[in-house]
């Protein structure tokens, strides 16, 4: 069927009755805010509703417990100044977190945490921070692509960080917490 509006869609009569919502992936964090704003608003006034955000850890938390939010504070004011609903995709890890045998190439950002620990703790820092703005988070990016080990070890590896965004949004609240993405 064709689209009734440009965010919603709905289905024949007859068949089940379905509405999408629509978004996208952007890369604006080394935009600057006025640049962001002008980027979202043109993205909403196409239908787009959402819009997904890589933060990669090691730009986040460059040194253990030192956060540098700049990037991401100047994204989230653009994004709530655009009426567009925000998703986080907390990825990669910095070399200070990473197993000896992750510090070359290939594995480099996109190597795990040598202790999912350290990773929990940048979760919980981000949800403390950005909570009250995000409805959706996702743990790390495209797995299956990255030196991750086997599905067991990621699991045991995205938990924690899970747990930590948890602490700050219990489920049954309106945040997801889903671990992991498509390859």
């Amino acid at each position: 069927s064709r689209p009734t509006s440009g965010t919603t869609c709905r289905m024949d009569a007859g068949a089940r009755r379905s509405e999408f919502t629509f978004g996208v992936t952007v890369e604006q964090l080394a935009l600057s805010g006025a640049a962001q704003r002008s980027a979202l608003q043109r993205l909403r006034a196409t239908g787009v509703q959402w819009v997904r955000q890589r933060f990669d850890w090691g730009l986040l938390e460059p040194a253990p417990g030192v956060f540098d939010w700049t990037a991401a504070d100047r994204w989230f004011a653009s994004v709530a100044a655009s009426g567009l609903v925000p998703m986080a995709v907390l990825d990669g890890s910095p070399g200070w977190a990473r197993a000896p045998q992750d510090q070359s190439p290939p594995a480099v950002s996109t190597a795990p945490p040598a202790d999912a620990a350290d990773f929990a703790r940048l979760a919980g820092a981000f949800a403390a921070r950005y909570g009250p703005q995000l409805r959706y988070y996702q743990i790390w990016d495209e797995q299956y692509r990255t030196p991750l080990g086997p599905p067991a070890h990621r699991t045991r590896g995205l938990c924690p960080a899970v747990a930590g965004g948890r602490r700050c949004h219990p489920p049954g609240g309106r945040r997801q917490l889903p671990a992991g993405g498509g390859a």
